[in-house]
């Protein structure tokens, strides 16, 4: 693990070794893991440029006043919208890229535990998040990435490290038999794998996948049956007796956005120099620094075992499987729109 006084010390210097004016694009921002991190962002940063994109008001005025106040250099922004369509992805991204020409962070921590739900675009509203609202983002935005100057991070909270069987029978996963431990390892196969082929486009950006452990946040939301009962207890004990402390948590997650030890594969950064005793990551094809990363929530690399998993599944084309069965079902909900 990376020792958290290092984390700290590492985003300490954040200030001095970014750019002044950094622009970060966060979704799932106004509770939990992205509020905590952008929180710290908002601290540590010279003049950042938050964007917020999310479906409810007050919480970011709630988050927008304390950042204010952390930091009134800051511009903090909100941009509107219900993220499991993704005719509105499309919509909040656009306006996104009406003020910014470039962009330094995507941060993703969106997410639901709700089951059997549909969006009104026809996806499983788990899904429809997680998959494929991510997926949209990243690709809109990758462009304003790519062009920006020093810093270029894409950070996807999910469920690092735990990469796996890939059921592309049940790809949403539908089926009330699908266990709590095939959810995961499916899940998080596919967002390592979209992250490996965001990269082949854009090697100059860095993308982590990370699981941020038993962190308080909001994706139980609407959890119901034994998954929700089960959730209500951990929410009851979990301060006491396992929860990671929020700021700790937000620590950490500024650490994969402004570290040297996540590095892009190609191009210079400009980021926190790895401190005394950390190394480079590494990546999830086992070479030190190649950009993709899939972590846990000490900032540790995945274990080998992951590498092999996901190589099994580049040998086998799950990545081109993958990509292309998340564009088709865009492409039949935006149509023209694609």
């Amino acid at each position: 693990m990376v020792a958290y006084s290092a984390v700290q010390a590492s985003n300490a210097a954040i200030a001095r070794w970014l750019p002044e004016t950094v622009v970060a694009v966060f979704v799932g921002g106004t509770s939990g893991i992205g509020e905590y991190t952008l929180k710290e962002l908002a601290r540590a940063a010279r003049k950042p440029r938050i964007y917020i994109l999310g479906r409810s008001q007050s919480s970011f005025d709630r988050i927008a006043a304390e950042c204010r106040q952390i930091n009134p250099a800051g511009r903090y922004v909100f941009v509107q919208g219900d993220l499991s369509l993704l005719r509105n992805v499309d919509a909040v991204c656009k306006t996104v890229q009406g003020q910014e020409e470039a962009i330094n962070i995507v941060f993703w921590s969106a997410g639901t535990l709700i089951r059997g739900q549909k969006t009104a675009e026809g996806l499983d509203l788990a899904a429809a998040s997680r998959v494929y609202s991510r997926t949209r983002i990243i690709s809109n935005l990758l462009p304003q990435l790519e062009a920006a100057t020093g810093l270029r991070r894409v950070v996807s909270v999910s469920t690092g490290t735990s990469e796996g069987a890939i059921d592309f029978a049940d790809f949403q996963l539908v089926r009330s038999s699908s266990s709590l431990a095939k959810q995961r390892a499916h899940n998080s196969s596919l967002i390592s794998l979209t992250n490996m082929r965001f990269a082949q486009r854009a090697p100059t950006v860095a993308f982590v996948h990370d699981y941020p452990g038993h962190v308080r946040s909001g994706i139980s939301r609407g959890a119901t049956g034994v998954l929700g009962a089960a959730l209500v207890v951990v929410r009851a004990l979990g301060p006491l007796l396992f929860f990671k402390p929020e700021q700790e948590s937000g620590q950490r997650h500024l650490y994969y956005l402004c570290s040297a030890r996540f590095r892009a594969r190609e191009g210079v950064e400009e980021t926190v120099p790895l401190g005394e005793g950390v190394a480079t990551a590494r990546g999830v094809d086992g070479v030190e620094g190649s950009g993709v990363y899939s972590c846990d929530a000490d900032n540790d690399e995945a274990p080998e075992k992951v590498e092999m998993v996901l190589a099994r599944h580049r040998e086998e084309g799950a990545l081109e499987r993958v990509w292309e069965r998340i564009q088709d079902d865009t492409k039949a909900i935006l149509g023209a729109a694609y």
